[in-house]
Parts: C-alpha cells; structure tokens; sequence
C-alpha cells in the first residue's frame, strides 16, 4: 500500500480449479501435458513500479504464462481475489492510494475509494459471502515511512458503497485486516 519495505514484497493468493486469463489448461510452458490446478494472483516490479499478474499453476506446481492484469502505469499493491473467483481487489497508487476491483480477465476496472491525497486505502479482504470487503485507511495522511503514521481498519460494500471506519487503530506498519473464513 506504501512506498519502501512493503512493495519489495509480492502478495501471492491461489484460487483452485478455475483457469482463467489467457491460463488455459494445457497452455503452459512445462510441456504439452499440463493441467492448470489454479489461478494466482502476485505482484511484480518492473522498474521502480509494481504492477499485478496473474499465472496458472500446474500439478506440479509450476507457474504458467504470467499476464499482466491491467494497462496501468500507476503502482498496483495487494490483490485480494472475491471468493466466487471472479473479481480481484487491489490498491492502486494514483494521487494517493485507492481501491479498485477488476474481473479477472481484466475487464470492467471501477475505482471503489475516492479519498484526497495524501490520504490512502488498501490492503484489501474480501468477507466470506463477497458481499463486504475489509480495508487499511491511513489516518492523517501521513505515508508509512512517516513513524508518526497511523491508519484504521474500515469496511465497505463489495460496490463501494457504505464506507466506514471501525474505529479501531491499528499497526502504523499496515494493518492486513481480514475476514474470518467460516
């Protein structure tokens, strides 16, 4: 969601038996016998940006055909795959850092968060029926490298509507908050 420590990381999260984007079965670079088992989601710097891909996974458990999900030139952060599989949230650094969803083929792109720079939402979960997802607002507009940053764990509907703030603080180092699968 930040700049520095944080974007050095790739968030990696796997759905199972759904190929989609261009990672059809078969369609991978370990030969001709593939069978794509899954679907991730990671996040790949190029340059000094981050941007996220998506790849199929096989039985073996290799990676196949890596395809960059959007055309953004902005940094893009913490993909969090919808639990039918269909849709990825994820935080996009444009004037600040806001939340958008997109399909998974890349489709229908919508900005759900629209606060003021230097104020920024992301890090992203989705509840377990998809209905709400979960997200980190930094409080005070103050960016992570900033040791007197602070931010809140806030909720909105799946459409981005009903936005609010749990009142809770929490870590000044990214709060992850996520639902409790059931």
């Amino acid at each position: 969601m930040r700049s520095g420590v944080r974007r050095a990381f790739a968030a990696v999260l796997v759905i199972g038996s759904a190929a989609v984007s261009g990672c059809a079965s078969g369609s991978g670079s370990t030969g001709p016998g593939a069978v794509v088992v899954g679907q991730m989601a990671f996040v790949m710097r190029q340059g000094w940006v981050n941007h996220i891909y998506l790849m199929g996974i096989d039985t073996a458990g290799t990676g196949l055909n890596p395809t960059r999900l959007t055309g953004d030139q902005e940094a893009e952060n913490y993909p969090s795959w919808s639990p039918d599989g269909k849709r990825l949230a994820y935080q996009r650094d444009l004037n600040g850092a806001a939340i958008y969803i997109i399909n998974a083929d890349g489709s229908q792109l919508e900005q759900l968060t629209h606060f003021a720079a230097p104020y920024e939402a992301g890090d992203t979960n989705w509840s377990i029926d998809g209905k709400q997802i979960a997200f980190e607002y930094d409080i005070n507009g103050k960016k992570q490298s900033d040791p007197n940053a602070h931010a809140e764990v806030w909720t909105m509907q799946a459409d981005g509507s009903d936005q609010r703030s749990t009142g809770v603080e929490c870590s000044d180092v990214g709060c992850a908050p996520r639902w409790q699968p059931t």
